[in-house]
């Protein structure tokens, strides 16, 4: 597969990333722009950070023989923007496994949130994928509980399971590099005939759940109102799956409600989980990542 990206991805690489990458399979470089007449331009001061968040996940079962920073991944995050902040830049990180998600370790994640808390002047956005679904999450402070940071969990262009195809595109401010709208497009395969399908315009996200910006606090205030609200829930869970059967519900509930929020205002699995009364370990409940967090998780120094 690493073999294979770095094919698929040659012109946007430049050598120490390609270098980096096909060893470790993370990389960070300047961030590339495209010219019109298809040549690319590197953007000053600004970098893409790609993290190998295999390291998290709880089914890769050669974590089993790690038991402290698989891969280095954390240990290089960190020395990476480190590097950045000395140098007066500024980045974008992506990734495969959004730490909030179940399938991401606790204590991977944990560490994870702490560094991009670090960092937050630093890492401007970031942007996940995993669960084909169009979800956000909002960083906090450890300490204070602010709101820190956003992740853009993304939707698929595959239709597994039960959605339609998606794929976003933001606007960011070319100064700050802070995004500022984030538009989705959509194949429908769900509603539309197949002589009539193909890419087509859906929302942007301020504009669909009425938010002044797409800063932490406003999703904040998002993640409250859905929780409060079942118009503005049932809105997000079928928005999730943009327009496809895997989150179209007809109604949804206190607890449901409560679920969506926890999940909204939480990056960190775990804590999620506490968000809603639950336990953290539940084999009856949660068998899967209760099973993997036990087996694959005790860090040489857990949290």
């Amino acid at each position: 597969m690493i073999a294979y990206n770095l094919q698929l991805w040659d012109r946007y690489f430049d050598e120490e990333a390609k270098t980096v990458y096909a060893k470790h399979g993370y990389y960070s470089q300047r961030m590339r722009t495209k010219n019109a007449d298809g040549t690319m331009k590197d953007v000053d001061g600004v970098n893409v950070v790609a993290v190998n968040t295999e390291a998290c996940y709880n089914m890769n079962f050669y974590l089993l023989a790690q038991r402290n920073d698989p891969g280095d991944v954390l240990a290089w995050l960190n020395e990476t923007l480190h590097g950045f902040e000395q140098r007066g830049e500024i980045a974008v990180l992506m990734a495969h496994h959004p730490p909030g998600d179940a399938d991401c370790l606790y204590q991977w994640s944990y560490r994870f949130r702490s560094i991009l808390e670090r960092y937050q002047h630093i890492v401007r956005w970031s942007v996940y994928g995993h669960v084909h679904l169009e979800i956000m999450g909002v960083a906090h402070s450890i300490k204070t509980k602010k709101p820190t940071g956003v992740h853009f969990w993304s939707g698929s262009v595959s239709s597994w399971f039960e959605v339609n195809p998606s794929f976003k595109v933001f606007e960011v401010d070319t100064k700050t590099m802070l995004p500022v709208k984030s538009h989705t497009y959509v194949l429908d395969i769900t509603n539309t005939p197949i002589s009539q399908q193909g890419w087509k315009y859906s929302h942007e996200i301020t504009a669909r759940y009425n938010m002044t910006d797409l800063s932490p606090s406003s999703f904040v205030s998002l993640a409250e109102r859905i929780r409060d609200n079942e118009d503005v829930a049932l809105l997000y869970q079928r928005t999730q799956s943009n327009g496809g059967t895997q989150t179209y519900y007809d109604s949804c509930d206190v607890a449901c409600r409560l679920n969506l929020y926890c999940s909204m205002i939480n990056t960190v699995y775990f804590e999620s989980k506490d968000c809603m009364g639950l336990p953290r370990f539940d084999i009856r409940n949660d068998p899967i990542a209760t099973m993997m967090e036990l087996l694959s998780d005790p860090w040489v120094v857990p949290i």
